[in-house]
């Protein structure tokens, strides 16, 4: 019998800022046992993942991700198993941490396999956001979050909610049929953030949590200016709520 059914990793998303700021975790891809990582992916992931992702096929009340098209780092690939992907803001896959499953080393193994045989969007995520407009170094700090709060007020708030804790009216009123991330729970990156509201989550695994491609009615610059609004809007959503 499988440890358990594993609907694995989040990849992510709608736009995020990390409240659940993740220990610090290195190591070397290159020097884990890849072998026992394809075993244990086989195993007891691909029932969910089904091998090189043919989510369809899966006959499971899930909705996994497409590692394929993942953009997380190994270092966040190690906490999304261990933890599980509630913890960092999902509704949405039902993933659970594995950290009294797999051990430590287990894991590293696994997402090792991961990296190495699976996945094929890390690098061109680091190439599009490289290829990016950034921020014009003219506008003020007050300017761009005053720009990052329109597209919220506008684009995010009816999902993610007035302090991106997914409660937005649209959610409200789906029952249940709309899963936006928690933003103040995930461990992406500001350029993660970015890349996930420009091209939207299915270019990047997911299958199904309604985030759309942004980059077709906003700018790149509009773009960095929400995600850096939101990174403010959360953490003053943290302290109030401390």
């Amino acid at each position: 019998m499988y440890r358990l059914v594993c609907s694995f990793l989040i990849i992510g998303a709608s736009l995020v800022c990390a409240k659940n700021t993740a220990p610090s975790i290195s190591f070397d891809i290159k020097d884990r046992n890849l072998a026992r990582g394809e075993k244990l992916f086989s195993e007891n992931c691909a029932s969910c993942h089904v091998g090189r992702m043919d989510v369809n096929s899966t006959s499971f009340a899930v909705n996994p991700r497409n590692l394929e098209l993942s953009l997380l780092s190994p270092e966040q690939m190690y906490h999304i198993i261990n933890n599980g992907t509630a913890f960092y803001g999902s509704k949405t896959d039902y993933m659970i941490g594995y950290e009294n499953i797999y051990t430590s080393d287990e894991i590293k193994d696994i997402v090792a396999y991961i990296h190495t045989n699976l996945n094929v969007n890390y690098k061109e995520a680091k190439k599009l956001y490289q290829e990016s407009e950034k921020l014009s170094k003219d506008k003020s700090k007050e300017d761009v979050l005053e720009e990052g709060r329109k597209v919220y007020l506008k684009r995010c708030i009816h999902c993610h909610g007035p302090s991106g804790k997914a409660d937005g009216v649209a959610v409200k009123a789906s029952n249940g049929n709309l899963f936006p991330y928690d933003l103040t729970k995930t461990l992406l990156t500001d350029e993660q953030m970015f890349l996930f509201t420009k091209y939207g989550s299915k270019h990047w695994g997911a299958s199904r949590d309604d985030m759309p491609a942004w980059g077709s009615v906003y700018s790149d610059e509009a773009i960095h200016s929400v995600v850096e609004y939101i990174k403010v809007m959360v953490e003053k959503s943290s302290n109030t709520s401390k």
